[in-house]
C-alpha cells in the first residue's frame, strides 16, 4: 500500500525533536502539507465541544465528564531551520470531570486528554496516524490498524459488539495496558473505545466497572 500524507494524535506540549511553528511563520509557502483523512479524523468525533460523557458503576454512582476543550491546528516542521519543511494537523480535546472537583495531586483523576496529529514523521507504512488518550496513564489507540483491519498489539482486541449501559456498541476497541509497579484504586486498568463515541466503558484498579450511560 503506497504511503500517503499520515495522520497522528499527539498530547499538546508533548516534548518532540523538533521546532513546531505557526502558520504565520516564515517560508514553507511551497512545503506540502499532510492532512486528515476523513476515516482519521473521525477518530476526533466524539469531543466536540460541549459533549458530557455520563458513566455509572454497579453501585448506582455516576460520574460526567465534559469536553471544555476543543482545539484544530495547522503546524510547520521546521527541524532544525526556520524554514518550513512540511506543514501537519493536530486535534487536542480536554474533558473535565463535573461532578467533582480534583484536589492537588490527583488531577489525573478528573482530567481526560485525547490528542491527533498529522505529523508524518511518526508514520508507519501500515499506521500512519497515532491516537492517544490519557487518562489516569496514557492508552495509545491504533487508529490506522483498526481503520484498515490490520492485527493489533496483544494489549488490544477488537470486539465485534459490546453491551454498556444498556446499550450495544459495536467495532469495540479493548485495551488492557501492562501493569504500573505502583497501585493505585482510581487506575484505568482496561478501556474500552468506539471510534463514534470515545470511551464507553472503563475498569479501575481497584475493581470499580463503569459503563457510559
Amino acid at each position: 500500500m503506497p504511503l500517503v500524507p499520515s495522520s497522528r494524535l499527539f498530547l499538546t506540549g508533548a516534548a518532540v525533536a523538533c521546532l513546531a511553528i505557526s502558520v504565520s511563520s516564515c517560508g514553507g509557502k511551497d512545503a506540502p502539507e499532510y492532512k486528515f483523512t476523513a476515516e482519521q479524523r473521525a477518530w476526533a468525533d466524539p469531543y466536540a465541544k460541549g459533549s458530557v460523557w455520563a458513566f455509572r458503576n454497579r453501585r448506582g454512582a455516576e460520574r460526567r465528564y465534559q469536553v471544555t476543550e476543543l482545539k484544530e491546528k495547522k503546524r510547520g516542521y521546521a527541524g532544525k531551520s526556520f524554514e518550513v519543511q512540511y506543514w501537519y494537523h493536530t486535534v487536542d480535546a480536554t474533558l473535565w470531570r463535573q461532578d467533582s472537583t480534583s484536589s492537588s495531586g490527583s488531577a489525573g483523576k478528573y482530567v481526560i486528554t485525547f490528542a491527533q496529529t498529522s505529523e508524518p514523521s511518526y508514520g508507519t507504512p501500515t499506521e500512519q496516524t497515532h491516537c492517544s488518550l490519557t487518562w489516569t496513564r496514557e492508552f495509545y489507540l491504533p487508529a490506522d490498524l483498526v481503520n484498515q483491519q490490520f492485527p493489533l498489539p496483544a494489549t488490544f482486541r477488537l470486539l465485534p459488539q459490546a453491551t454498556f449501559g444498556g446499550r450495544t456498541y459495536t467495532d469495540v476497541l479493548e485495551c488492557t495496558p501492562y501493569p504500573e509497579a505502583t497501585r493505585l484504586a482510581w487506575r484505568i486498568t482496561k478501556l474500552y473505545y468506539t471510534k463514534g463515541d470515545g470511551v464507553v466503558g472503563f475498569v479501575e484498579e481497584g475493581g470499580d466497572t463503569w459503563e457510559r450511560q
